[in-house]
């Protein structure tokens, strides 16, 4: 009888713990204007002009008169050549990420994010560097409007400079 009871209290254990999982991947996939805001700075910093794109308003995505992600894309280039690089040396990993909501209604969201980032010329180079404290390490303070296009929030404010330097005390 021991034993039996004892399987029966694992196998409800393990049930339970997958349909926990189950809910917490429901409750997950729910775009907030703070996921959307840090998945569009992660992008923005990462130079990844796909993920920055499909995080914007369609107002600034569908702007032919000038794109914004081209010329910031075009930017980050032009720095690393006057720097002396090839584009990946502008690309930035963030981390310490914290969001505020400033605002936010039904459509519309104010959101800032802070953080911190480092040249992200490899994930694991920057996270050795993150842990012995290596490179430069870069203050992001942004404040973004969103707007919800559909069931996902969308970044549509002006893209943001890149981040200025910090000491590494």
């Amino acid at each position: 009888m021991g034993k039996n009871s004892k399987s029966t209290v694992i196998t409800l254990t393990i049930l339970l713990g997958v349909a926990l999982q189950v809910l917490f991947a429901a409750v997950d996939s729910v775009d907030t204007p703070d996921k959307a805001a840090v998945r569009f700075t992660r992008a923005y910093l990462n130079l990844d002009e796909t993920g920055v794109r499909q995080n914007l308003c369609a107002d600034l995505a569908a702007d032919q008169d000038m794109d914004v992600v081209d010329n910031y894309i075009y930017n980050a280039v032009q720095e690393a050549r006057q720097r002396g690089f090839d584009r990946t040396m502008m690309k930035s990993a963030l981390y310490h990420v914290e969001t505020h909501t400033i605002a936010k209604t039904d459509t519309t969201a104010t959101v800032r994010v802070t953080g911190h980032s480092k040249v992200n010329i490899c994930p694991f180079f920057t996270w050795i560097a993150k842990i012995f404290h290596i490179g430069q390490t870069y203050y992001v303070d942004e404040t973004l409007n969103l707007v919800k296009d559909g069931d996902r929030w969308k970044v549509c404010s002006d893209l943001f400079v890149l981040p200025q330097s910090i000491d590494n005390a």
